[in-house]
């Protein structure tokens, strides 16, 4: 089975590392955030 870098999503609980996830450009991979999180808009 062969994954890639580009195949996962991510649920971010933590508005911080929702901001860093979002700095690294993974935004696309976000697939769920809380409703303290401003990013992404």
């Amino acid at each position: 089975m062969s994954t890639t870098i580009n195949n996962f999503r991510i649920v971010s609980l933590v508005p911080s590392l929702t901001e860093l996830l979002v700095s690294l450009g993974l935004e696309k991979s976000i697939i769920g955030v809380t409703k303290f999180c401003v990013h992404p808009s």
